[in-house]
């Protein structure tokens, strides 16, 4: 996961020559392909809410695994108890994944600045990790060279949500 974030920020950052394979796939054939691996050893619960069939999307399929991986891990590391929830619809010409999670309370605007590729860290009074916005910005940036997005919301009790959106196809 981290090391394949860092290699394509460096080909998207620097070197300018990041390719994309960007074909037909489904949101099930990139979660099959980490689900077991995110639940081996976990700590924690992940609850699939997952319909049971979704519409054909276009992404790069393995960068796709990589970024629902890196999501579940973020908030595998950011929550404050509980589990962590996905769900997934299709809406508006696109599959939109949602991960829900209990984390730290957040502003609207610390929320918004955490997905830009990069930001400065703040710690804050109850909070043990603090960490770059390099994370959810490079998944974010990986995401739109794909026709997708990523959109984080908290609302004013810490209940997060990770939503990525990927067009169908």
């Amino acid at each position: 996961g981290v090391v394949g974030e860092l290699r394509d920020l460096i080909h998207y950052e620097l070197q300018r020559d990041l390719v994309l394979r960007v074909e037909p796939t489904t949101m099930e054939e990139a979660i099959e392909q980490i689900k077991d691996s995110l639940q081996a050893g976990a700590d924690f619960n992940i609850e699939w809410r997952l319909p049971a069939k979704l519409p054909k999307i276009l992404a790069d399929p393995d960068r796709l695994s990589r970024c629902i991986a890196s999501l579940l891990f973020h908030a595998r590391k950011f929550r404050s108890s509980g589990g962590i929830s996905v769900d997934a619809a299709a809406a508006q010409g696109r599959v939109e994944l949602g991960i829900e999670y209990l984390g730290p309370k957040l502003s609207f605007s610390e929320a918004k600045s955490s997905l830009n590729l990069y930001y400065p860290a703040y710690r804050r009074n109850n909070q043990l990790l603090c960490a770059v916005g390099m994370g959810l910005g490079a998944i974010k940036d990986v995401l739109r060279l794909q026709g997708g997005d990523l959109d984080f919301r908290v609302d004013s009790e810490g209940h997060s949500a990770l939503i990525l959106y990927i067009p169908m196809a």
